[in-house]
């Protein structure tokens, strides 16, 4: 074997040595930064929590929509939606259930934990509904928010994946099934009044947010299914909107007839990120402004100005929204500092 033999091997076994600690970095990173699946603001303290799988919870100071790390909280499961209310933090825990954390200091403290499985959640005054997936619909009295009591549990549905509740009545986000509706005027007596499918064998319903008589649906490879309820009885498609065939919606926020949707599309990167829509006439949404992200997105959480999206492994951006036709990265949290000993 000659000089140069022995030099290209050396120099193939110097790459390999590089690219596996490089893949190694990436792998703890991963695991302490986690999925980060959804993102809540609290306007009180200008804080953002970042629900992370199995990381568990990642806080941030947001000043001037610049992320200013704070902490990565975690006791156990795998935090996957959040809602703030009242210096609590409430978690969907897909291994726990519903999990009630203390924020009123800089480290949370648990305070309650109950069920099985959490998906997605909403808050309505005392009431908070939980989609909990396999395990159903819960709705519960939080009046004291450290030790809810339970309402009601509906096993009727398949697999809810989350909810919104508008005057009296539960839009559920059912993986299987499509758009259920639930009227919880009585929260111990629900009682199922609407169903709808765009899809009987897999309509992939994940996301669900409204606005007046319209609920909106971020549903997986269907994109956005716009769906009039003014009669919930009788809940109506009346537009749909995917940019790609490979375009997925994953996570979504409506405010002020305007829709902000999470696109994954891990073929056509034109799409992926951050889908601005104008829906006041939702039979016609238009694209107002789009900003591409790299790697997957899940979640997206508008408060004032910015749009804090979620991006799985990748950690959280924060996108100035001001004018949706110019949008601008303000800034990125893709890595959890590492700790001094």
């Amino acid at each position: 074997m000659n000089g140069r033999s022995i030099f290209l091997i050396f120099l193939c076994l110097c790459v390999l040595i590089i690219v596996g600690c490089h893949a190694n970095i990436i792998s703890m990173n991963e695991r302490k930064m986690g999925y980060c699946f959804d993102a809540a603001y609290d306007p009180d303290r200008d804080r953002l929590y970042v629900a992370a799988g199995k990381a568990g919870l990642h806080i941030f100071d947001v000043v001037d929509g610049r992320l200013e790390y704070i902490l990565t909280f975690h006791d156990d499961g795998y935090y996957r939606n959040i809602k703030i209310k009242d210096g609590r933090a409430f978690i969907a825990d897909t291994e726990r259930g519903l999990v009630v954390l203390d924020i009123s200091k800089d480290t949370p403290v648990t305070k309650w934990i109950q069920g099985k499985v959490g998906e997605g959640l909403h808050i309505e005054e005392k009431t908070l509904f939980l989609a909990a997936g396999t395990g159903g619909f819960y709705i519960f009295d939080i009046t004291n928010q450290d030790e809810p009591r339970l309402y009601s549990h509906v096993t009727s549905v398949d697999q809810p994946w989350d909810v919104w509740v508008h005057q009296g009545l539960a839009y559920l986000a059912d993986i299987n099934q499509g758009l259920v509706i639930i009227d919880v005027t009585s929260p111990a007596q629900p009682k199922q009044i609407g169903f709808l499918t765009w899809d009987e064998e897999d309509p992939m319903a994940e996301v669900v947010r409204g606005e007046g008589n319209y609920v909106y649906i971020a549903s997986g490879r269907h994109g956005l299914v716009v769906v009039d309820v003014a009669d919930p009885t009788n809940p109506v498609i009346v537009s749909k909107y995917a940019p790609s065939p490979d375009s997925f919606g994953e996570g979504l926020f409506v405010s002020d007839h305007i829709v902000y949707l999470a696109i994954g599309d891990k073929r056509n990167h034109d799409e992926n990120g951050l889908h601005i829509l104008d829906v006041s006439d939702p039979y016609s949404p238009k694209v107002l402004g789009k900003v591409l992200i790299d790697d997957w997105v899940e979640g997206v959480f508008v408060a004032g100005e910015y749009a804090f999206v979620t991006n799985t492994w990748s950690g959280v951006r924060v996108i100035d929204v001001q004018y949706p036709e110019d949008t601008s990265l303000v800034d990125h949290f893709a890595s959890v500092p590492e700790v001094s000993n």
